[in-house]
């Protein structure tokens, strides 16, 4: 019998913007598609929907805002190999320059303030200062508190407002985070949410030519949501190390689970869907 308490998982479709398809997934209970978290009666629902650049200015690279480097990959597992995309970039624009403009800040759109709300946990009532806490917070990035479902899509998918918590990442508003979270919401549930979407966010930054790529692709966007939702809850537990979460992990619909994880996962998993990755 399903339990009562938890919505069934779903992943919701990507709309169609400027030539550019959106991703919507959800984390535990439903990412960038849906998951849901159960625990103490709460669900927790994250979400993220990635706008490709559409300005296709040079600009002087951007440093990656990250606190550490990168997990090296393991020696024998290699990145796969650039190859043609099936939707080739505009000819009037050079290999790389969406990746400069974007990351230069082209285009962000400017985020709505926060509103007022419960603590987001016993320490800190601003979700981007526990981030910072925990050497997280990349520089410039805000979290914007809002149930605006205009900006927070995960919020969309929320059934149960007293004790949920719903999240969003979009491209287009750049190192801004959405959250908002319901006054009984689990502390630990707020937490792993936001280290989601900062991950999908890591996604966009690190990964910007496997997320476009796939983006630009025929690939159907369950099977892109399937790999973006895992790739960005696994990078929670293994890269970031945060694996005291993982005890959430089987109440959601897009868990880590096994996944052979490792930080080439995204690009192996994206081309053997069919993504053909090339260099925006």
């Amino acid at each position: 019998m399903t339990d009562p308490r938890f919505a069934p998982p779903f992943a919701p479709p990507r709309p169609v913007d400027h030539g550019a398809r959106n991703i919507v997934l959800a984390v535990l209970g439903g990412f960038a598609g849906v998951m849901f978290f159960g625990l103490a009666l709460v669900a927790l629902i994250a979400a993220v929907a990635i706008n490709q650049p559409v300005v296709p200015q040079a600009d002087d690279p951007v440093p990656p805002p990250w606190m550490s480097e990168p997990t090296p990959a393991p020696a024998d597992t290699a990145a796969p190999e650039a190859v043609v995309p099936e939707i080739d970039p505009p000819a009037t624009s050079e290999a790389g320059t969406y990746e400069t403009s974007w990351k230069a800040g082209e285009g962000w759109e400017t985020p709505p303030p926060s509103v007022k709300i419960s603590r987001f946990n016993a320490d800190f009532k601003d979700p981007a200062d526990w981030l910072a806490s925990i050497d997280r917070l990349p520089p410039g990035m805000k979290v914007v508190v809002t149930d605006d479902e205009t900006y927070n899509c995960g919020w969309t998918l929320v059934y149960q407002p007293d004790n949920q918590v719903g999240g969003c990442y979009r491209s287009e508003f750049g190192t801004t985070l959405f959250l908002y979270w319901g006054d009984n919401a689990d502390d630990d549930m707020k937490e792993l949410v936001l280290l989601h979407e900062l991950s999908h966010f890591a996604q966009q930054w690190d990964h910007f030519d496997a997320v476009t790529s796939a983006n630009q692709s025929t690939v159907s966007s369950s099977e892109i949501t399937k790999v973006t939702e895992t790739d960005a809850t696994c990078r929670v537990y293994f890269e970031w190390g945060y694996d005291r979460y993982r005890d959430l992990d089987d109440a959601t619909s897009a868990p880590c689970g096994k996944a052979d994880w490792d930080p080439t996962w995204l690009e192996r998993k994206l081309t053997a869907k069919g993504v053909s990755i090339t260099d925006w």
